[in-house]
């Protein structure tokens, strides 16, 4: 028997700490939270592109820095990108290799 998702509505479901939606290409997947101060999102979309916000603070009223808010800032930035570069970027930045 195939283990029950919980489905927040017809297309969005919650299983294994992500929320999932469908897509043509394949689902998008995403989550996120808070805590004592903290606001986070991390999101991969079918296209292939994966984004993690990290805040070390939040509103006081938590509230009003939604998902919605986040989203939407995310899904802003990145269809503003018009070419993707081809290579890895780090090399260009002093990026601690070891430890």
């Amino acid at each position: 028997m195939a283990p029950q998702s919980a489905f927040w509505s017809n297309t969005i479901w919650y299983g294994f700490g992500m929320n999932v939606e469908p897509d043509v290409a394949g689902p998008d997947w995403w989550h996120d939270g808070q805590y004592n101060g903290t606001r986070t999102l991390l999101v991969h979309w079918s296209n292939g592109i994966s984004a993690a916000l990290v805040f070390n603070g939040c509103p006081e009223h938590w509230e009003q820095f939604t998902l919605n808010d986040m989203m939407g800032a995310l899904n802003g930035g990145i269809t503003a990108v018009r070419t993707w570069p081809a290579h890895d970027l780090f090399s260009q930045y002093d990026v601690p290799q070891d430890r």
